[in-house]
């Protein structure tokens, strides 16, 4: 026995010194649902597909914002599987690397399929406004209540954790927890990547905001928060009905992975 343990000495310390570590390697993609079901986009067809063929075949995905323009899915895919290396050699596959991303498809008069996509929730918002351009100006007159918002607290040593409230949209300000930010001193709003199949965003302020009598406990200038498919399309379109007329900017990333503004 003791012989067995000293041979292995050298082995482990070869392990250590070469460094075990995972790569990310390119695999065949996988679509599925929240189930784990795989998803077949392979039958969207611009100009043929219908919109009754997308909500019977897609329904595992659907979002639910039931917009006669557009269908808007949120399935799980992988692209990427780890293999655990040795140094340089590789000894075997470890678990797929999943996330999820955004099916949009648009509609034309005729309820026929125009347009199909897939982005990560980094580009959601851009492609939002091109299949939702003509959407319904939303009427101001008295404040919008944005329900069962999830917001983020964050606090030193400790992981973020959720607290449910809500976030009222009025044509001047817009509330949290009772906090009453300018309109116009809202920036934007920008996407995180996230596994969740409920989108996460931050509300970027130009300015701190003081929410330390709140929840939230500490003065901030970024509202983290997950918000249902649905409350989502309504905030994004709250965003971009700027009280002038003019379209307020989205926030999305670059290349790079840098936050950068389209009008």
């Amino acid at each position: 026995m003791r012989t067995a343990a000293l041979a292995c000495i050298p082995v482990c310390a070869c392990w250590v010194l070469l460094g075990c570590f995972p790569l990310p390697v390119r695999f065949p993609t996988r679509t599925t649902d929240a189930a784990s079901q795989k998803i077949d986009l392979s039958f969207l067809k611009a100009g043929s597909t219908t919109r009754a063929e997308v909500s019977q075949k897609l329904a595992p995905i659907d979002t639910g914002v039931n917009q006669m323009e557009f269908f808007w899915g949120r399935p799980r895919v992988s692209k990427y599987r780890e293999i655990l290396m040795v140094g340089y050699v590789p000894v075997g596959p470890l678990d797929r690397m999943w996330g999820v991303e955004n099916l949009l498809v648009s509609f034309d008069a005729n309820s026929v399929v125009k347009t199909f996509v897939v982005v990560g929730d980094s580009h959601l918002l851009r492609e939002l406004d091109s299949v939702d351009s003509a959407a319904p100006v939303l009427d101001q007159s008295s404040p919008i209540a944005v329900h069962s918002v999830a917001y983020w607290v964050h606090e030193k040593h400790k992981e973020a954790y959720r607290v449910v409230g809500s976030l009222v949209l009025g044509a001047e300000s817009v509330e949290c927890f009772g906090v009453k930010v300018p309109r116009n001193e809202v920036r934007g709003i920008a996407l995180q990547k996230s596994t969740d199949l409920i989108p996460r965003l931050k509300i970027l302020l130009d300015k701190p905001s003081d929410f330390s009598g709140t929840p939230l406990g500490e003065k901030t200038n970024n509202l983290d928060l997950s918000l249902d498919p649905k409350e989502l399309l309504l905030l994004h379109r709250y965003m971009g009905q700027a009280k002038a007329g003019t379209r307020a900017p989205t926030l999305h990333n670059d290349e790079r992975g840098h936050l950068a503004t389209t009008h």
